[in-house]
């Protein structure tokens, strides 16, 4: 069974499909699948055909139909459809997000309703009609996907551990484990392999978790870390001579900028041929490798969500 719910600041929508009875129940809904395209092309004299220069993909257009019954409402008969949908509109009046839940998977989506219409009423049904345009075409994972690509690991428990399911990374905690010296109680991981199990390319955050303090080279000149997608074969290098009581380094490659944990611009610490339009996760493997060339220690974590080119159809 299919569930949308549109959800903002002012409160939140929920469609249901199926042919149970509930307050706001889909009779209709477009817009899921392939988002459209725009095509540049050029015909030549004597040619046969056109020859396509390029494709931009366009924003998504969601279009939803419902039966508003507001006797199927937890609330009782009191409540008539009118008001259902007076309180809908409110909601509808400002952007959101779109969350297509199917039971097995959820997709979400930003959206902006852009019209909302109120069809014909048929016993206690009221007919209402929903438009929604997504800027960003692509469907995201609900949650974000926080992986570890550079850290100190401790090898005899009380730590966590890593590992894919279905494609998302999750963690479970490790209990203590007896030893007999001598014994490794720690490795450092330096690269980390993500999969990105989406449908398309997409641009990650990256955070790093510093020690307080002034942030110099090994050998006392500039300290630098530096980042590689080796996969690839991109690269964002940070020159951190200046770092004084910066604890943690975000580097939000969506929004190119880069900023500290009380959001002080840091931009001035990427080094001049490092460009964040430059580095992204490519569908599949990804090896990341961080090299640290820091007199302090740190740990370096990437956020992502998964892209897909359509939600939840069938």
């Amino acid at each position: 069974m299919l569930y949308i719910t549109y959800q903002n600041e002012n409160g939140k929508l929920d469609f249901n499909g199926g042919s149970g009875h509930f307050p706001w129940r889909i009779l209709e809904i477009d817009g899921l699948g392939l988002s459209g395209k725009s095509f540049h092309t050029a015909a030549y004299p004597s040619s046969v055909g056109q020859k396509t220069l390029s494709e931009t993909v366009g924003a998504r257009t969601i279009s939803i139909q419902c039966d508003v019954n507001s006797i199927a409402s937890s609330y009782g008969a009191a409540r008539s459809n009118q008001w259902e949908i007076s309180k809908a509109l409110k909601i509808l009046n400002e952007p959101g997000t779109l969350l297509i839940r199917d039971g097995r998977r959820t997709r979400k989506i930003d959206a902006r309703c852009v019209e909302a219409a109120q069809g014909e009423r048929y016993g206690g049904y009221t007919v209402f009609a929903m438009q929604f345009v997504c800027d960003y075409p692509y469907f995201e994972d609900q949650q974000m996907q926080i992986i570890p690509i550079f850290k100190c690991v401790n090898l005899i428990g009380n730590g966590t551990r890593w590992y894919l399911d279905n494609g998302v990374m999750k963690s479970e905690p490790i209990e203590m484990k007896s030893f007999k010296l001598p014994c490794l109680f720690s490795r450092r991981i330096t690269e980390t392999n993500i999969i990105n199990v989406g449908d398309v390319n997409t641009e990650p955050i990256i955070r790093i978790h510093m020690q307080g303090g002034t942030y110099t080279g090994i050998d006392g000149e500039t300290g630098t870390l530096v980042i590689h997608n080796r996969s690839t074969k991109q690269d964002i290098l940070l020159n951190l001579q200046e770092a004084e009581n910066v604890t943690e380094i975000i580097i939000d490659i969506p929004k190119r900028i880069i900023v500290s944990q009380d959001k002080q611009n840091l931009i001035h610490y990427l080094a001049p041929t490092s460009f964040l339009s430059d580095f992204w996760l490519q569908t599949g493997q990804n090896l990341i490798k961080v090299e640290n060339y820091l007199s302090n220690s740190c740990s370096v974590e990437c956020e992502f969500s998964n892209k897909y080119v359509e939600a939840v159809i069938g």
